[in-house]
């Protein structure tokens, strides 16, 4: 007769157990699919920020290149102005 009131209690239970057991299994295995896609992401991040330094530095070269560029364009242009003219338009005297 007791089994009758305690077996039913017993079988709930074990069924919250295992649902229980379940649920956390489950969060676990999603915490380190997380994980894995956190590192992958950050590697990703550290690979941008490391092509962006080396864009900005192509840049820094590039751009050295073109004032030294126009700086010698800008001093043939005036060792090739007459003489008597002033590289700022205003003729000497």
């Amino acid at each position: 007769m007791v089994c009758f009131y305690v077996e039913p209690l017993v079988d709930d239970q074990n069924r919250f157990n295992e649902l229980t057991t379940r649920v956390v299994a489950q969060t676990v295995r999603r915490y380190n699919d997380d994980d894995a896609r956190i590192e992958e992401l950050e590697k990703k991040i550290y690979k941008c920020e490391r092509r962006i330094r080396e864009l900005e530095e192509e840049l820094k070269r590039i751009r050295r290149k073109c004032l030294r560029m126009r700086i010698r364009r800008i001093y043939r242009e005036n060792l090739s102005a007459p003489s008597d003219a002033c590289i700022w338009g205003r003729s000497q005297q």
